[in-house]
């Protein structure tokens, strides 16, 4: 077993590596959240839906980031998945939730990121309008 010192050590080394931490605890509250660095293989992170049936929208609103979007899905209890698109390039982009749904995933329409997808951001992921989302088909 690890000495209290040796853990200490591998703790303060890891912090100060600048690691991208995603799970947070009741001792470091996160205020913001965003992608994974290396999300679950079996989640949907990103891929484009073609199609999204059954679904139950929670909420539909203008967001300032993605990291925003995210934040908001993680908080709410009920939220399982999350898109975040704009209507047309140029416009204000847009953060879907949804409680329930069904995707079949291929080349078109929004980018979907399951709940798995998402961790805390800690500073290292950026992500803002340029980086995610698609027009709305």
């Amino acid at each position: 077993m690890p000495s209290t010192k040796a853990i200490a050590v591998a703790v303060t080394a890891l912090a100060a590596s600048g690691i991208n931490a995603a799970v947070c605890t009741p001792e470091t509250p996160c205020e913001s959240y965003t992608v994974l660095d290396n999300p679950p293989s079996e989640a949907t992170c990103g891929t484009y839906a073609g199609s999204v049936t059954g679904a139950v929208i929670i909420s539909d609103t203008q967001s300032a980031s993605f990291d925003d979007c995210a934040t908001s899905c993680i908080k709410s209890d009920d939220c399982k998945i999350l898109s975040y698109y704009y209507d047309f390039p140029g416009s204000e982009f847009y953060c879907r939730l949804y409680s329930e749904y069904t995707l079949t995933p291929s080349d078109e329409s929004n980018e979907y990121y399951q709940r798995d997808c998402l961790g805390c951001n800690r500073g290292t992921n950026q992500r803002g309008r340029g980086g995610r989302g698609g027009r709305r088909r």
